[in-house]
């Protein structure tokens, strides 16, 4: 006789059932990274598993883990024995590539950096390596963000001047290790990782874009006209 696959699951607060279950949920699900906080390897741990029935009757068993570290949760459909689709999704973002290559990698490693320190300071160094793509090569980093905002054509505006400020300030506080200055959180680290892309999509993203779009547009006689 088939033995059944039996699982102990929590009904209530103080109440264990058993139920009948095709498929086995893990007791800790494996992925590269938390869709929640971007921990790497994080430990997400199985907190209840169920199974349902959709119209058609085909049976689902699902399980709810929990992050350990930032307490996400995240669900995840078990098709078979190391096989499941999760939810949310792990997505990876990718910085653009009209972001010159010294800056980008920076970016794109702070994507998937998980500790806020790290992060704070390659997002210095991405904002530098853009200051010195435009040509601000000389004085500290100060000075060129202040030199950004120059000119008759300056490439920061002052609420940009202010994001790039944030950004070398974070990171002085932690590449110096200032005693007064508290610690980072992923919070404040997904804050400066805002700024510098958006700092990178003014800079070099939505000018590329646009020089795109003219280069697609046919020539029109009125655009003609206009050269003249």
């Amino acid at each position: 006789m088939r033995k059944s696959r039996l699982r102990r699951v929590r009904a209530a607060p103080l109440e264990v059932v058993w139920v009948n279950m095709a498929v086995t949920p893990e007791k800790a699900l494996r992925l590269p990274r938390c869709p929640h906080c971007n921990a790497a390897d994080p430990y997400l741990g199985l907190k209840t598993n169920f199974v349902e029935h959709d119209s058609q009757g085909n049976e689902k068993t699902w399980g709810i883990y929990v992050c350990g570290r930032c307490a996400g949760v995240v669900s995840a459909h078990w098709k078979a024995k190391g096989s499941f689709q999760s939810f949310p999704k792990l997505q990876q973002a990718v910085a653009s590539s009209d972001i010159p290559e010294r800056p980008r990698a920076f970016i794109q490693e702070a994507m998937g950096e998980d500790k806020p320190h790290s992060t704070c300071l390659l997002l210095a160094s991405a904002l530098d390596a853009m200051l010195k793509e435009k040509g601000l090569v000389t004085g500290s980093l100060f000075r060129r963000i202040q030199q950004a905002t120059e000119g008759d054509a300056p490439l920061f505006t002052k609420s940009m001047a202010e994001w790039a400020h944030d950004i070398r300030l974070d990171a002085n506080d932690h590449r110096h290790a200032d005693p007064n200055a508290p610690l980072a959180t992923m919070a404040d680290a997904r804050r400066l990782l805002e700024f510098t892309t958006m700092i990178a999509e003014l800079l070099y993203v939505l000018p590329a874009r646009v020089e795109r779009g003219r280069a697609a547009a046919p020539v029109t006689e009125h655009a003609t006209t206009l050269s003249r």
